[in-house]
């Protein structure tokens, strides 16, 4: 189960990443989701799926963080 503690955790992380990449909204939100997933220990199968209409630039940025967050690496 993803708790609150998790998602706070990959905000602090997030907001790190931002302080010296600027991205978009979308791309940090998919990272955000990502991050938290990782951080509760859930198999990347179970990811949030992208919540933008496929083919816009959101669903391209919220994937491009999803793939950002996969290949972070970050202290669980």
């Amino acid at each position: 189960m993803i708790t609150i503690e998790h998602r706070q955790k990959a905000n602090r992380i997030a907001d790190a990443f931002a302080a010296n990449n600027t991205r978009s909204v979308e791309h940090m939100n998919g990272m955000r989701s990502v991050l938290a997933w990782r951080l509760a220990g859930k198999p990347p199968r179970e990811l949030d799926d992208n919540p933008h209409q496929h083919g816009t630039c959101q669903w391209e940025a919220w994937s491009a963080g999803r793939m950002a967050a996969l290949e972070l690496k970050i202290e669980e």
